[in-house]
């Protein structure tokens, strides 16, 4: 698994199973709530320090972002089914888009490989 999309989808299952809402987590990170949303949409990585604050802020093993799962934590966390099912939403929402845009990166080196191709056929004629 990517890190950049292991990392979101982590911070969405620690801050569901710790019952906080984005703006809470920003409030601990001392940022804007607007920040929290773009890291666990992966439009922004989250800092070394941010994350290690944030591990530290709410007693989670930094280690956890690296080898964790975040179906297991949502799994074991003492919220509701409906908050359960709700991050598992985001989460896979979040893998969607990476897997999308791992398509599109795919098929634009294809399309590069080609014109490549049609290029060098071209200048040997």
């Amino acid at each position: 698994m990517n890190e950049r999309l292991r990392i979101a989808s982590m911070l969405v299952a620690h801050r569901y199973a710790l019952k906080k809402t984005q703006r809470q987590i920003a409030e601990k990170l001392n940022i804007t709530h607007q920040q929290v949303q773009k890291y666990e949409r992966m439009d922004n990585n989250i800092s070394a320090i941010k994350l290690i604050k944030f591990c530290n802020s709410f007693d989670i093993s930094l280690q956890s972002f690296q080898n964790g799962d975040a179906y297991q934590i949502l799994d074991g966390a003492e919220i509701s089914l409906i908050k359960k099912t709700k991050a598992v939403n985001i989460i896979e929402q979040i893998e969607g888009i990476h897997e999308t845009n791992l398509y599109i990166i795919k098929k634009q080196e294809e399309l590069q490989k080609r014109e490549e191709q049609i290029n060098d056929q071209s200048a040997s004629r």
